[in-house]
């Protein structure tokens, strides 16, 4: 009909104490561009980002992106990009916003970027690379430091 177990433990004085690290969010202003195919990754990176402090515009590929940085390129600080898109991937869409804005920072958000072009990539210089899924802490860091840097 079943087992039975029973587990005995030794009673100790010592209390142990797990420590948990605190680690401070680094939060920041200004208007970043997310442009990502995938809608939960625009919907979390934006409301990361809004928590963060940041204004965020998001585009759903990469030709809606260059579209939008075009009209609204001086208003914007940083572009978080994706590598694989339809109709205009990460890698054409990086330069095309560089032929508008050579200096606009750009930080590649990608689960399956080739090496191949993240080399070429930052041979052309992107300025970051966040490996999908990121977490709040690595994009709080991330968009700090690449914001702070321009």
């Amino acid at each position: 009909r079943g087992t039975i177990f029973r587990i005995y433990l030794p009673v100790t004085a010592n209390v142990v104490v797990n420590k948990v690290e605190s680690t401070d969010i680094v939060r920041g202003s200004g208007t970043i561009l997310v442009i990502d195919d995938e809608e939960l990754i625009r919907i979390t990176a934006s409301a990361l980002l809004l928590n963060l402090g940041y204004k965020v515009i998001c585009a759903e590929n990469g030709l809606e992106g260059v579209n939008t940085f075009r009209e609204i390129s001086d208003e914007i600080d940083l572009v978080i990009l994706d590598m694989i898109m339809p109709v205009m991937g990460g890698k054409d869409a990086f330069l095309k916003l560089r032929e508008i804005d050579p200096r606009i920072p750009v930080v590649i958000a990608s689960g399956f970027a080739k090496e191949e072009e993240l080399a070429e990539l930052r041979a052309r210089g992107i300025n970051g690379f966040l490996h999908k899924p990121f977490r709040r802490i690595e994009l709080a860091e991330k968009v700090a430091a690449v914001i702070r840097t321009h």
